[in-house]
């Protein structure tokens, strides 16, 4: 029977925005246009006009404020990483992790060839733009065994941890055959209590009319080592092997995986009970769930987890939730864990330090600091004052000269800070851009 949803956040239907409203006046044109000739086939519009109404609500727990003690997971196909700089999938995907404060954020399909993409555009790269450097940790994989003259190469998995998730990081790692089908990473709590996040990705169905497809490459790769594995079987058997594994030596494990096929198949029901697994957010709130991609009709994304793994709040964000990009056509997922359950305590919150604007590997920056530091000591003739206390200087030294030279350093540090404050900007999100003319 189904679980009731929590009635402790009331549910709040999102309005459709952006591609959603794109997609309403396609509907409606072409409900126009066809027309009802029956009593049978009016029945049928109506049923699809109620289907179209509710695709982009949330469901589950509504996705809010995270309390204190929490972490908090999520994961999203939303259509691959950009292979450019300053493209609003990125400012999307960092705006929706900072506001819904996720700790760990999966990435089931990047869609890029690593080696072909600039340096400072790789994942921990861009990262560190985003969030303070010590406070954040990624892991990327895509397939090894490909070489490729282009920046895309389709499929390929990243995952981030940030905050108290990445302060717990104890080691991370890929797909052992190098095909970028997953990553994951460890993390430690108290008494020796380890977690191990997994993001996957399940490619389609292809033929061999799709020689670049996910499928297609995989396919290639076992048929290399003489192997006659169908990929979308490969992936299950061999991550069940891995988790079987991992649940052995006493770890929890949540897995974040796009399957592309009906998560409550007897397909995915049969890898999950191999793996002692469940699907946390079905079993929260009932096998009645929505689809999850805009153009099916199931629900095809997942976050299982071994019976260890207590969740508190889970649900799916409404399609114009989650992270806007040019080819967004999947739900976000996500979940809610209390730390003590996971890792036995709580660690005792980090006071983060305020970000410095100077870096001295940067010259544009140096040279900005120098230009206003200099013309803070011009302003304040502390090279005069500093020539004039040298000058003056005697043995013992004087009261009034000891309280001068207290002066100049006390001046002097309100000038590096004055400096340091206006020689480069903090694009953190906290102030919206303005609209684009």
């Amino acid at each position: 029977m189904a679980k009731p949803r929590d009635l402790a956040v009331p549910r709040q239907p999102a309005r459709p925005a952006g591609q959603a409203v794109v997609f309403l006046e396609e509907h409606e044109q072409l409900r126009r246009h066809s027309g009802s000739s029956s009593n049978s086939a009016a029945s049928q519009d109506s049923a699809n006009d109620n289907e179209v109404e509710d695709w982009w609500e949330p469901f589950g727990d509504l996705l809010g404020g995270k309390e204190e003690g929490i972490l908090r997971g999520g994961v999203q196909n939303f259509g691959g990483l950009a292979s450019k700089s300053n493209q609003p999938e990125d400012e999307s995907l960092r705006r929706w992790i900072t506001e819904q404060h996720f700790d760990i954020y999966g990435i089931p399909e990047t869609d890029l060839y690593w080696p072909k993409i600039q340096q400072k555009l790789q994942l921990q790269e861009r990262v560190r733009e985003w969030w303070e450097t010590d406070t954040t940790h990624t892991v990327r994989a895509y397939n090894q065994n490909q070489q490729c003259t282009s920046k895309t190469q389709w499929g390929g998995t990243a995952q981030i941890s940030r905050g108290q998730a990445a302060f717990r990081v104890m080691a991370s790692g890929r797909d052992p055959t190098r095909l970028g089908r997953w990553v994951w990473t460890q993390y430690r709590g108290k008494g020796n209590r380890r977690l191990r996040v997994i993001t996957a990705y399940r490619p389609c169905q292809k033929t061999a009319s799709s020689p670049f497809a996910t499928w297609t490459q995989q396919r290639t790769h076992f048929q290399s080592k003489n192997q006659d594995r169908e990929p979308r079987k490969a992936i299950f058997d061999d991550l069940a092997g891995e988790i079987n594994r991992w649940v052995a030596d006493g770890e929890h494990v949540v897995l974040m995986m796009d399957c592309n096929e009906d998560v409550r198949s007897n397909t995915i029901t049969t890898f999950l009970n191999e793996c002692g697994m469940r699907d946390i957010v079905l079993e929260r709130h009932g096998n009645e769930a929505p689809r999850t991609h805009k153009r099916g009709s199931h629900p095809i994304d997942a976050i299982f987890a071994t019976h260890s793994v207590q969740c508190v709040r889970a649900g799916y964000a409404g399609f114009d939730g989650g992270v806007q990009a040019k080819r967004s056509d999947h739900r976000c997922l996500w979940f809610d864990v209390t730390i003590n359950s996971i890792f036995g305590h709580e660690m005792p919150p980090t006071n983060k330090p305020q970000a410095r604007r100077l870096k001295c590997n940067d010259p544009r920056v140096v040279k900005c600091f120098n230009q206003y530091y200099f013309e803070f000591l011009r302003k304040h003739k502390l090279h005069e004052r500093a020539f004039a206390l040298e000058a003056a200087l005697c043995y013992p030294l004087r009261s009034r000269l000891q309280r001068e030279a207290e002066k100049l350093v006390t001046k002097k540090m309100e000038g590096i800070l004055w400096a340091d404050k206006r020689c480069r900007k903090l694009r953190m999100g906290g102030i919206p851009y303005s609209k684009r003319f």
